[in-house]
């Protein structure tokens, strides 16, 4: 593969978080999935401090996106996927 890509699911905050800030320093072209992402804007349902964090690697890299996901939910992971 000549475009590396990675889709990290609970990303926006923590363990993911620091998953996703180690993929963008490899190179990596990033797809940041949560629950906390409300589906229908990119506005995150958390009250937490770690979140800045994420909102900074999405502000500063044009490599990484962001997308709700429930992996509990079989069309949310094909959505999730194919955006």
């Amino acid at each position: 593969m000549a475009k590396r890509v990675v889709l990290v699911t609970g990303g926006a905050r923590g363990i993911g978080a620091g998953i996703v800030t180690c993929f963008v320093e490899a190179g990596y072209n990033v797809m940041v999935c949560d629950i906390g992402l409300k589906p229908e804007s990119s506005d995150w349902n958390y009250e937490l401090a770690q979140i800045q964090d994420v909102n900074d690697i999405l502000e500063e890299s044009p490599n990484v996106r962001s997308c709700f996901l429930d992996v509990t939910d079989n069309l949310s992971c094909i959505e999730a996927v194919n955006s």
